[in-house]
């Protein structure tokens, strides 16, 4: 699942390790919406993880597109994503691990930081980069011992831990 906070909506592609009525009770439970969609990866195999291929920040989005098929569906997940911006990632760059990413608010810090391994931003172009960076600043540690033995990255390593401060 990718959680859209910001919006209320959690993403999930439909595969083996996705379960609807799962997501449905988890979705109740915080009182939000979500968006249950179809992606492949360049084998034309099912996405296992939704954040193998997307990660949705406060105002910006990272999305391989391609991987999802069907227009409508496609048009609808960029409707949903609001008025972010879009960094649109191939199936290369996927394969590299850039929609494996987590924006992190660092605290005592009013920029966020966007989290991605040093391969995820090496397969990135500069445009790419330039758009996050114009909303994000990037810490991006080489997880290449992560990436090839754990099957995956920067993403897969973090906990979303929320809190209020009193």
């Amino acid at each position: 699942m990718v959680i859209d906070r910001e919006a209320g909506i959690v993403y999930a592609c439909r595969a083996p390790r996705t379960d609807e009525d799962v997501l449905k009770e988890f979705c109740k439970l915080f009182e939000w919406d979500y968006f249950l969609f179809d992606a492949i990866d360049g084998a034309g195999k099912a996405i296992y993880h939704t954040n193998v291929m997307m990660c949705v920040g406060t105002h910006l989005a990272v999305v391989c597109l391609e991987s999802i098929k069907d227009a409508s569906v496609r048009e609808t997940l960029v409707r949903l994503l609001g008025k972010r911006d879009i960094v649109d990632i191939s199936y290369d760059q996927m394969g590299n691990f850039a929609g494996n990413m987590l924006e992190v608010q660092p605290g005592g810090t009013e920029r966020p930081l966007l989290v991605m391994s040093a391969a995820a931003r090496k397969s990135l172009r500069p445009e790419q980069l330039r758009l996050i960076e114009s909303h994000c600043d990037i810490a991006s540690p080489d997880l290449s011992i992560i990436e090839a033995n754990g099957g995956g990255s920067a993403r897969c390593m973090l906990a979303e831990i929320f809190y209020e401060e009193f």
